[in-house]
Formats: C-alpha cells, sequence, structure tokens
C-alpha cells in the first residue's frame, strides 16, 4: 500500500508491504521544496552524478564484506538466446488478433 502526504513545503511518500501474516517491509520518503533557481540547479547537477557514485561504491562495500565473512562468488547464468514474452488471455482486456 501506498501513502502519500498533500504537497506542500514537504511531501511524504509511505510504502508498505503486508502477505497474510502481516507486515513485511515499511518504508517512507520525505523531500522539501525548494525554490527553482540557477544555483539550485547547478548544485543538482553536481549532486545527482554524485548519488549514483555513492551508491555503486555502497553496494560494492556490502559485496566486499560479504566476501570477507566468506560467502562465495557466483557467476551470472548465460543469458537466454531468444526473449520470450509470454501472453495470456485476461477476460478484462479486449483480445488483440495478430
Amino acid at each position: 500500500s501506498f501513502r502519500l502526504s498533500d504537497p506542500g513545503s514537504e511531501l511524504t511518500l509511505g510504502v508498505a508491504l503486508r502477505d497474510d501474516a502481516g507486515p513485511l517491509m515499511k518504508t517512507h520518503f520525505r523531500g522539501r521544496s525548494q525554490a527553482l533557481s540557477t544555483a539550485g540547479l547547478a548544485w543538482q547537477l553536481l549532486a545527482v552524478p554524485m548519488l549514483s557514485f555513492k551508491v555503486m561504491a555502497g553496494i560494492h562495500y556490502e559485496a566486499l564484506k560479504l566476501w570477507l565473512k566468506g560467502v562465495p562468488l557466483t557467476t551470472r547464468p548465460p543469458a537466454p538466446r531468444y526473449g520470450v514474452t509470454r501472453v495470456t488471455a485476461n477476460p478484462a482486456c479486449p483480445q488483440v488478433k495478430v
């Protein structure tokens, strides 16, 4: 389920994942509005690429910790030779003839 606050000076987006046994995960994102300016746009232009590097560094850091604990490396299985798309009939959707 999703919950979104009314946008104002702050915006909050919440996500909750549940199954029959109860809640599995809850998370949220909170952001603040800022005035649109040249300086603000320039800052975001510099900050967003750095965020990608931060995420990549974090992934590699966690992988290193797992490797140091003795978790073995695994190889990726080979990609299928041909891509496959499975289409099933859905009574709610009109039939498409090819």
